[in-house]
């Protein structure tokens, strides 16, 4: 299944979802988001044999997260989040054909203060990558790990709610990764698409 049809049916099984939050209190506490973002510096570029090329980069990848919001003050809200972020490509090698499949995942903690404007919202916060793992999977040699340190960014937000739960918005994340074993950093900067309900 290609990224984009994943994408387009993780928006439909949200867009659903708040089609049901409507009927619930508009100050429930619940979040489900899910997203699509590229950027960063790229970590592998994998050749086929078709002559094409895969590339993981360290801040491409879909994401899907569950958390809480509350109201601050009328206009003002605070919205925590915890799940998943992964990129992954598969393919198989000129050299040698052989297939193989890298991904790059981390677990984000996203914290943001957003304000309200009738259907608009905006706001910027804290993100803590925890779990940051680059791992490598070969027929021949199977799998191994390069594991990354925690890191600390920022992130800004903007939303646009079509309905009393549901939204869709853009984010931008700016972060950096350290390998473990090198030392090594990488720009894990990106901008994404996301779409999500409150329940």
């Amino acid at each position: 299944m290609s990224k984009f049809r994943l994408f387009v049916l993780v928006t439909a099984f949200l867009s659903s979802v708040s089609v049901i939050a409507e009927e619930r209190d508009p100050d429930a506490l619940f979040v489900i988001e899910g997203g699509y973002h590229n950027g960063g510096d790229t970590i592998r570029t994998i050749p086929s044999v078709n002559g094409e090329s895969e590339t993981i980069k360290a801040g491409s990848g879909f994401s899907l997260g569950f958390g809480v919001r509350f109201d601050v003050q009328e206009d003002i809200e605070a919205v925590v989040t915890y799940g998943s972020k992964i990129d992954g490509v598969r393919g198989r090698l000129v050299s040698t054909g052989e297939e193989v499949e890298f991904t790059f995942s981390r677990s984000p903690l996203n914290g943001l203060v957003m304000f309200k404007k009738e259907d608009w919202h905006f706001g910027a916060g804290l993100t803590y990558h925890m779990n940051v793992e680059y791992e490598a999977n070969l027929a021949s040699l199977g799998s191994s790990t390069e594991k990354f340190k925690n890191a600390l960014g920022v992130i800004a937000d903007f939303r646009y709610f079509f309905s009393e739960g549901g939204y869709v918005g853009g984010r931008y994340t700016n972060i950096e990764y350290e390998s473990e074993s090198t030392g090594k950093t990488y720009d894990g900067s990106s901008v994404g698409v996301i779409v999500g309900v409150y329940l």
